[in-house]
């Protein structure tokens, strides 16, 4: 008697199962890779935008603003012009973390940090100002919650990227 030669329907059920063992042992780390490959991609995007500024900042002879923040309705969203750009992130589990004051590069392509803090020497009978310049540091911390990992991109004075590197929220 001549035996089909094929597969059983026991070892095809058995092959299955091992198979979907192992999709289920692989999801969570590839989950986990697509969500440290978003956040690379966002410290790219940053750093991009930053390079981007301070060449059409040289290129137009213009100060250039990064701002980090959106202050406008819901329903209108940020727009960039000729001398302002916007970044913000486009995933909700990615957050630039400290502080969101803007960047500006002047027309020849010089990064700085600038916010009004109170100053310590303000006396309302004094001749102080009640407020002063601080210069913020170039240091950007784009965290993902979910992962608790973070991305730091570190800008130089002469607003050139200097290092991206990789760390924990």
């Amino acid at each position: 008697m001549d035996k089909n030669r094929g597969f059983t329907l026991i070892e095809l059920i058995i092959t299955i199962a091992v198979l979907g063992i192992m999709t289920t042992m692989a999801a969570p780390s590839f989950t986990k890779i697509v969500a440290q490959k978003k956040l690379d991609i966002s410290a790219r995007n940053l750093s991009l935008i930053f390079s981007e500024s301070r060449a059409k900042a040289t290129a137009l002879r213009r100060d250039i603003t990064i701002k980090f923040e959106c202050k406008t309705l819901p329903s209108a969203p940020c727009v960039d012009t000729s001398t302002t750009f916007y970044w913000l992130s486009n995933d909700p589990n990615i957050v630039l973390t400290g502080d969101k004051t803007d960047v500006q590069f002047s027309a020849v392509g010089l990064a700085r940090r600038i916010k009004q803090i109170n100053n310590p020497k303000y006396e309302e009978d004094n001749t102080q100002p009640e407020k002063i310049d601080a210069i913020v540091p170039m240091k950007f911390e784009l965290c993902n919650s979910s992962l608790n990992e973070s991305r730091t991109v570190v800008i130089t004075k002469l607003g050139t990227v200097d290092v991206i590197s990789a760390g924990t929220c």
